[in-house]
């Protein structure tokens, strides 16, 4: 939630076809499930993109971890 209200506008707008279809695709109770275990995980300290409109690579890795930890894949 914070990362993806940390997003400038654009990059928000570029981010929610890839979300949409990423979350489309799993069953409802899987969909429930995966926002269970993500509102239960914790929170992890944050930083805003850099100046220059990059990303946060840090962040980025957390969320990658998390979601490989959610889907059961090895990371």
């Amino acid at each position: 939630d914070d990362w993806l209200s940390a997003l400038r506008e654009d990059q928000f707008v570029e981010t929610l076809p890839l979300l949409r279809r990423t979350f489309g695709a799993f069953e409802s109770g899987e969909r429930r499930a995966i926002g269970r275990a993500v509102r239960d995980s914790g929170a992890v300290a944050t930083r805003t993109a850099d100046e220059d409109g990059g990303f946060d690579l840090t962040r980025g890795r957390v969320a990658l971890r998390a979601a490989a930890a959610i889907l059961g894949v090895p990371v």
